[in-house]
């Protein structure tokens, strides 16, 4: 979470001082630590222009919250795509199902589907289903076994380089196979691919649909140019809200001319 529980305390501090609280003992009182601690605090705040000799909260204490309250949101949103906690879940019905039998759940290709067999995730079905039908599960216990997806940037040559013309056929087609998400980021890489007669599935968001697709065990491959190379990794480093990092490889054949 934070680096270290001083930093905790600081903010939590500021926070008080922001909401007009200027007494010690109250200070104290809300952040649950001792008056002397407060004390301290309010000195160590002072000497690194957080806060004036009026205790209000300075520009660099308000940013210094600020930074702290964001790094609090990432974990959360961490910690909440890790647990996933529900009540009730949609599925597919992986054989025919009747409404208050006891089913396991599994990730194939990317959706629940529930069987009537053991699973290291339970529920009951609130409604029949026949195979290959639509069905809820309630009463979950357990969690889903699942293995996250894998992500692979492969990066193209720039169009200064040639683009789509430079590129080699064999060493494209020898990096899919059919368990894999497609997904391309610009128009070097998408002109590529269509002339490959390669099915794209992420033209749009790729580094977030490739994300998401891993938190459903599906992995995928993500087509690139140098030119727009450092874009995707940034959207790549960048946690969405309600998913967990997940880490990628690079590929570079953007020297592998034909």
């Amino acid at each position: 979470m934070l680096k270290k529980k001083s930093e905790l305390t600081k903010m939590s501090i500021l926070i008080e001082i922001m909401h007009g609280k200027k007494k010690i003992k109250e200070i104290a009182k809300s952040v649950n630590i001792t008056i002397q601690g407060v004390s301290e605090y309010i000195k160590i705040l002072s000497k690194e222009g957080m806060i004036d000799n009026n205790m209000q909260i300075t520009p660099k204490g308000t940013a210094f919250v600020m930074d702290k309250i964001e790094e609090l949101r990432a974990y959360v949103s961490e910690i909440i795509g890790q647990i996933k906690i529900i009540k009730t879940t949609e599925a597919i019905a992986g054989e025919e199902i009747k409404k208050n039998e006891r089913v396991g759940l599994f990730m194939e290709n990317g959706y629940l589907v529930a069987k009537k067999k053991k699973s290291k995730s339970e529920g009951i079905s609130i409604i029949d289903a026949a195979k290959g039908e639509d069905v809820g599960i309630k009463d979950l216990e357990g969690i889903v076994d699942l293995e996250l997806g894998r992500i692979t940037v492969c990066r193209l040559p720039s169009i200064k380089d040639g683009g789509s013309r430079e590129v080699d056929e064999k060493e494209i087609k020898s990096l899919i196979n059919k368990n894999m998400k497609i997904g391309v980021f610009g128009a070097v890489a998408l002109v590529t691919l269509k002339k490959l007669g390669i099915k794209i599935d992420f033209e749009y968001s790729p580094a977030k649909s490739s994300q998401e697709a891993a938190h459903r065990g599906i992995s995928s491959i993500i087509f690139v140019s140098s030119d727009l190379f450092r874009y995707i990794i940034e959207d790549l480093e960048r946690i969405q809200p309600g998913l967990t990092f997940v880490p990628y490889n690079i590929l570079d054949i953007s020297s592998c001319h034909r």
